[in-house]
C-alpha cells in the first residue's frame, strides 16, 4: 500500500477528542449545543445509562444532533446494547 501511496485515511474524531455533558440545560455533543426537555415527573421512564465516550460513538451522536436540531426525521434500528437509548 506505500508503494502505491495509498494511506490510512484519518477520522475526523481522532485529533480533538470530543465530550457528551450537560451544561446549564443544554446537551453539548463536541461543538454541538441543543436545548433539552424539562425535567419530568415520570423519572421512572427515563434510563439511568452507563454510558463510555468512544471516539467515534460521540462523533455519530454529535451527527445525529444536528440533524435533530435541522429538524430531520431520525429513525435509530440496532440491537440491544448498541446506544440507541444515548
Amino acid at each position: 500500500m506505500r508503494s502505491n501511496r495509498i494511506s490510512r485515511p484519518v477520522s475526523k474524531c481522532e485529533n480533538v477528542p470530543k465530550q457528551v455533558e450537560q451544561v446549564d440545560g443544554k446537551l453539548v455533543i463536541g461543538n454541538t449545543a441543543a436545548e433539552t426537555w424539562p425535567d419530568t415527573e415520570f423519572k421512572s421512564k427515563v434510563p439511568q445509562l452507563l454510558f463510555y465516550n468512544i471516539q467515534q460513538h460521540v462523533a455519530a451522536l454529535e451527527e445525529l444532533l444536528r440533524d435533530y436540531i435541522l429538524g430531520q426525521h431520525l429513525l435509530l434500528v440496532g440491537n440491544q446494547g448498541v446506544g440507541k437509548n444515548k
